[in-house]
This record gives structure tokens, sequence and C-alpha cells, in this order.
């Protein structure tokens, strides 16, 4: 088994963990001084560290050789929030998926909005994501924002349910760099037309409706673990 600890700023030399780094080191991994562990920050750095010292202050790390992250392929989900705890399996899936943002979206029939103190929490979720999958990197999360202040990036699509009939050909899901999932109560046709004007498409999982959560999963699956036909 793979241990892995998060820091905010990696760079070679030392390193104290945060107290709850350090507490999962010692308590959880039950590690020693002299023990080797992976250590990464949200860019994507990593490094392998050795652990020099064990104290109530915290785990110290001596680090040599910070690696810098290799491109990667990136997609942000854009989507409409889902109720209670369904919105943090969310967060969990995405960022073990190796989704680089997560931008939780406004829209005119949002029954969600996250109260505060909820992107805290999600930020500790992808962490830990993090950590157990081996992904490069954090998933960042954005503030809550309304529809149209979201920024377009150029491989966008707009996922749209199957009343909906004005639905183009195939789409090659990994060129996508961008997918929008709207609320349980589905998009405003304003909506569809103002993502449309910015260069989104409309497109369709193979599947039926879907509820928010398992939407964005089965969408950023389809984005990131494509593979051709052939084989």
């Amino acid at each position: 088994m793979i241990h892995r600890a998060f820091v905010q700023l990696l760079r070679p030399g030392i390193i104290v963990l945060s107290e709850d780094e350090s507490k999962h080191v010692q308590n959880v991994l039950r590690m020693n001084v002299g023990d080797s562990i992976d250590v990464f920050d949200e860019p994507g750095n990593t490094a392998r560290a050795r652990i020099s010292r064990l104290s109530k202050q915290g785990v110290e790390l001596e680090v040599s050789d910070v690696v810098a992250p290799t491109k990667a392929r990136e997609l942000t989900v854009c989507s409409a929030v889902a109720k209670g705890e369904r919105a943090d399996w969310v967060i969990e899936k995405l960022s073990e998926l190796g989704v680089r943002r997560f931008v939780p979206i406004v829209t005119r029939r949002s029954v969600v909005e996250p109260r505060s103190g909820k992107q805290e929490r999600w930020k500790r979720i992808a962490i830990e994501a993090a950590k157990q999958s081996g992904r490069v990197g954090v998933m960042s999360i954005s503030p809550p924002t309304p529809l149209q202040m979201v920024r377009i990036e150029r491989q966008c699509a707009v996922l749209s349910s199957e009343r909906e009939t004005d639905i183009p050909g195939p789409i090659e899901w990994s060129t996508l760099t961008q997918i929008f999932i709207g609320p349980e109560g589905g998009w405003e046709e304003d909506e569809l037309q103002w993502l449309e004007g910015k260069g989104g498409r409309r497109v369709r999982l193979p599947t039926p409706i879907l509820r928010i959560e398992t939407a964005c999963i089965v969408a950023a699956a389809l984005c990131l673990c494509h593979i051709p036909a052939n084989q």
C-alpha cells in the first residue's frame, strides 16, 4: 500500500505537515522516523520524503527532489448541486476519476445552494480522495457560481435529457474539456440556448435519465476513461 500525504506547497528541504496530516501519519498509518512517504501538493508536484521527526507539533519530513507534474488530461465539471450527502459523494468520486475542476452552478431550477462552510468540507474530501486514488494534484472546487458567470471552455458540452429531441449526432467524449450537468428539474430552454450560444454542444448519455450525482460520474468517466472502439 502506498502511503501519501498532502502539503500546501511542496519544495525541497524540511517540511512540517499540517495538524490533520500529522495525525493521519502518526495515528492511522502508524509510521515512524526513518520511514518513507509520498507527498504531493494541489498543483500536482510530487516527491518521496523521509520522516525525520515525530512530535505533538507535527510530523517533520525531509524532502529532496521534487517532480513537477506531467501534462495530464484536464476536465472541468460544472453541475447543479445534489442534495445532502449525495453532493459529498460527487466530490469524492470526481476527484478519484481525475477531474481537474468542479464548479457548482446555480440554475433557474436549482434546488440546492451550498451553505457556508461546504466548500471547505469538499476540499477536505477532495484531498482525501487524491491520497487514496494516487491521482495527480487535487481537484479544485469553485464557489457556487450563477450559470451565466461560468467561463466557457472551447470543447464544451451540455448534458440534455432524453425528453429533448434536438440532439446532434455522436460526439467524441474524449475531446471534451468541460461538461455541464443541470438540476433535477432540467434546464430551462433559455439556459440551453445561452450555453449553445457560447459554443456548448448538447449531448445525451447512452443511459436512462439519471440523478445529478450519477450523471456527473458517468459523464466524467466517458470523458476521462475513453477507450477507442478498436481496443
